[in-house]
């Protein structure tokens, strides 16, 4: 497969100043323009001044505070921390430190407690969005990292209780999550620990084709759940009950013979921006992107060709699932084109099969 043709007339609209994020990003991932050019510099310093970042943080003192339900979707303060990141909003933006140091000071945060009890979509979204936010550094946030690897070494993929009443052994869901999370660090920064929990991510997104995971007899594994009294019928944190549900599991793969075909994960076909515990096929693309995956790799091709099928007639990505309604600060339009679709788009493309852009100036 050859170079992916891009136009100059959709890298211009990517370069649009009403959104110095893309931009920027446009600029140094796919122009790749120095640090020290002007045009960076200037847009970086712009950054901040994005419509839905300023939003966020005027509405800061509303889910920062004690007595605040952080988790609440989407507008507590874990959501919009882990937007923040997405937005690439500065750490020098006022509010911006205050609100990682109130999550990092919660009380119930995620992986301070039993690993019964993680959720690492959630601790995995906030991690990456705290590294992205200036973090990376700091103590608390390389030990929640590693974690987050640990668990995964011990999982062999990414644990989740509520996954133990599925009929998967790990979470293929978060998957993207936790790869970009680990990789959000550079390659020298990572810990042995993390490099390895990088490979075992790697090799399961690909191991699924990237977004074929689907049990082809989950329907059948619920009617046994609802019918048999030795599995607990309602998801539970608690260990015993855990244990139990996943050695009736076991029973029933073993008795059809193993885990059989795997589905296509339908949800992820329509791509959305920003995401939160789910992720699709391009977020998950990104994350092979950050983790080194292999460029000519069978196991991408199928999503390599859907990315290239949602490309519109003029070059260009629409925003197909969004939050918006939902959350404090509306991101684009749902349905029309999408500079942060298309730039993740084009980068995806641009590191497995290149980018030629037409009429280059």
């Amino acid at each position: 497969m050859g170079r992916v043709a891009v136009s100059q007339d959709t890298i211009d609209w990517l370069l649009a100043e009403d959104n110095p994020p893309v931009r920027y990003l446009t600029l140094t991932q796919l122009l790749d323009r120095s640090q020290r050019a002007r045009a960076v510099r200037e847009t970086k310093a712009r950054i901040g001044e994005y419509g839905p970042t300023r939003k966020i943080l005027a509405r800061r003192k509303t889910f920062w505070r004690e007595g605040a339900a952080l988790y609440q979707k989407y507008r507590g303060g874990y959501w919009q921390l882990i937007f923040l990141g997405e937005l690439l909003a500065p750490r020098s933006l006022p509010g911006v430190e205050d609100g990682v140091e109130f999550v990092l000071a919660h009380q119930n945060w995620p992986w301070m407690s039993s690993p019964w009890w993680g959720i690492h979509c959630l601790n995995a979204n906030l991690l990456r969005a705290m590294v992205a936010l200036g973090y990376g550094r700091d103590r608390r946030v390389r030990e929640g990292l590693e974690h987050v690897a640990r668990e995964v070494l011990e999982a062999k993929g990414v644990p989740c209780f509520i996954i133990d009443w599925s009929p998967l052994s790990t979470c293929s869901m978060s998957l993207p999550k936790v790869l970009l999370a680990l990789t959000s660090l550079s390659p020298a920064q990572r810990t042995p620990t993390m490099r390895r929990a990088v490979r075992v991510c790697r090799e399961r997104l690909l191991e699924q084709h990237v977004s074929r995971y689907v049990p082809s007899f989950r329907e059948e594994w619920r009617e046994e759940v609802r019918r048999s009294p030795e599995i607990p019928s309602s998801i539970s944190r608690n260990p015993e009950k855990r244990r139990r549900v996943v050695a009736a599991k076991e029973r029933f793969i073993t008795a059809r013979g193993g885990f059989g075909e795997r589905l296509e994960k339908q949800g992820w076909r329509r791509f959305g921006f920003p995401l939160h515990y789910n992720s699709d096929i391009l977020e998950a693309m990104r994350s092979l992107v950050q983790a080194g995956a292999p460029k000519r790799s069978p196991r991408v091709r199928s999503a390599l060709e859907h990315i290239l099928e949602c490309r519109t007639r003029d070059g260009r990505w629409k925003l197909r699932h969004s939050w918006n309604g939902k959350m404090i600060a509306n991101v684009e339009r749902k349905g029309q084109p999408s500079r942060w679709i298309t730039f993740q788009a084009l980068w995806v493309l641009r590191y497995f099969r290149g980018l030629e852009i037409e009429g280059r100036r």
